[in-house]
């Protein structure tokens, strides 16, 4: 029997870790996207995101084609020997599907149901990131430029 599933609230009765059900995440997963970068089909380049006392959101548009965008979401943190990007999340947008989801690491199990569940906790874990990252009032404005030195910081550490 179908339930709630609690990644997606109350809206989605599919089982959760079902396909149907991560179907339902990464739509949810593009709409919380959008309310984060309201412009998110026409933004390009690396934008940044700030809140007072918290980590800079960073996100870089990595390829655009006419129905999918694919960009990265990090936060930077300061160390010793430059920045460390973390987490460092490879996000696929559908733009015609209205989906978006975490692009796996690697190679993908050959195990489908081992699959679905690796699917199934990236996903997650976008769900809840972007959830706090707009409570905590982080917004992308399309057209905002990023300075070439944030910018370089951002490949520094992801290289």
């Amino acid at each position: 029997m179908a339930r709630a599933c609690p990644a997606l609230g109350d809206y989605a009765l599919q089982p959760p870790g079902s396909f149907a059900g991560l179907m339902g995440l990464y739509g949810h997963n593009w709409r919380q996207l959008l309310v984060l970068a309201p412009g998110l089909a026409e933004l390009s380049g690396v934008l940044v995101a700030e809140v007072p006392g918290l980590p800079p959101l960073y996100l870089r548009v990595r390829e655009r084609t006419p129905y999918t965008t694919r960009l990265l979401l990090t936060h930077l943190f300061p160390e010793a020997d430059g920045w460390r990007a973390d987490p460092a999340l490879p996000v696929r947008v559908y733009h015609d599907a209205r989906l978006a989801e975490v692009e796996p690491p690697g190679r993908t199990a050959r195990n489908p149901r081992w699959a679905l569940e690796q699917r199934w906790r990236l996903n997650h874990f976008l769900d809840r990131w972007l959830a706090y990252s707009i409570a905590s009032g982080y917004r992308f404005a399309a057209g905002a430029a990023v300075e070439a030195a944030a910018a370089e910081r951002l490949e520094a550490a992801l290289a």
